[in-house]
């Protein structure tokens, strides 16, 4: 297999760059969840009896969030090995390594799978509970913003041929294909 295009998130779009992107994203996705909960539960008074939920919550959804991208992976790679890091010295980050290429449908179904799937069940508890809606939309805009860096690697793929591989390196990661 030769490389096609390697990518690094980082290099080409910088850190700073990524993180304000996030916030951006997290805080008008906020404003648009809000609003349109809003409409659909016009009449319904918020509580806020339950804080300490969403705090939690809050502090598990990046976890999660990472669990879920193994999931697609989990019955084809079952050695998928998760690396704890620190970056800026402070914030604690979890990555998983699969020692092989992967078919890029695959890698694009781990990337999208987290969003699909925790937006749906944040959607659907905020249709459950109506009363916490406000929660729900807060949870569900840090998680849009998480999911930020994932729609940016399936945009850097877009043009790659789609029977290739994608190879993670400690740089990003690397689109191979075959060479006749």
């Amino acid at each position: 297999m030769n490389s096609w295009k390697s990518i690094n998130l980082d290099r080409q779009f910088g850190n700073q760059f990524i993180f304000f992107l996030s916030m951006m994203t997290m805080f008008f996705s906020f404003i648009v969840i809000y609003l349109s909960m809003s409409v659909f539960f016009p009449n319904v008074s918020m509580h806020d009896d339950y804080g300490w939920i969403l705090l939690f919550s809050a502090l598990f959804l990046y976890p999660i969030h990472k669990l879920m991208h193994c999931c697609p992976c989990i019955l084809e790679y079952p050695k998928i090995k998760p690396v704890f890091y620190i970056k800026w010295r402070v914030l604690p980050l979890i990555s998983f390594k699969i020692g092989d290429p992967i078919p890029k449908r695959l890698y694009r179904l781990t990337l999208l799978f987290p969003f699909l799937v925790l937006t749906s069940v944040l959607i659907g508890g905020a249709y459950e509970f109506p009363h916490y809606a406000h929660y729900f939309a807060i949870l569900l805009s840090i998680h849009t913003g998480l999911c930020v860096s994932d729609f940016i690697a399936i945009k850097c793929m877009k043009g790659s041929p789609e029977q290739s591989y994608v190879e993670e390196t400690e740089q990003g990661y690397d689109i191979l294909i075959f060479k006749d």
